[in-house]
């Protein structure tokens, strides 16, 4: 998928294999990776591009393809322009920062899930391994209740009905 998305940016000229390697610190054989579908990037990675690429519509289009299955629309809003946040709404303030912290949660899920599997692989899952994992885990709970939060306070359909 992300490889589709890289592909998109390149061909619409939204960026160039130079600029995703500047934003990102990787490298050319990296990028490729990426949009060959061999390899997905980390989550951090993402949020570089998400937040750094030159071209505001870039930086649109990757967050509105990343999203595009998700059931609410999202939007991004850079550091620059967060000073024209006096004009926008306070659901529009709210919606960045689901973003914001949806991106953090993911990235502190995909560290915990690293941190497990490297440990499994050396066979060294020992107290050290389980304290940072559980410590990620919280973080990723964290983000991601904060951003439920703030879903719900400006759901447009009210409180959302428990499971079961």
């Amino acid at each position: 998928m992300f490889g589709t998305i890289i592909r998109q940016l390149l061909d619409r000229k939204l960026t160039s294999l130079k600029e995703l390697e500047e934003v990102t610190g990787r490298g050319t054989s990296t990028i490729y990776r990426w949009i060959n579908d061999e390899t997905e990037p980390h989550f951090t990675d993402v949020r570089l591009l998400v937040r750094h690429l030159d071209k505001p519509e870039a930086r649109h289009t990757l967050v509105g393809l990343l999203t595009a299955d998700l059931p609410i629309v999202v939007d991004w809003l850079t550091e620059e322009s967060r000073k024209d946040w006096d004009d926008e709404t306070d659901a529009q303030r709210a919606g960045h920062e689901v973003l914001e912290r949806s991106l953090f949660a993911l990235d502190c899920l995909s560290d915990a899930l690293s941190e497990g599997n490297e440990a499994i692989r050396k066979q060294e899952l020992g107290k050290a391994s389980y304290v940072k994992i559980i410590t990620l885990i919280d973080a990723t709970i964290r983000h991601l209740t904060g951003a439920k939060n703030l879903l719900q306070k400006y759901s447009p359909i009210g409180e959302p009905r428990k499971p079961g």
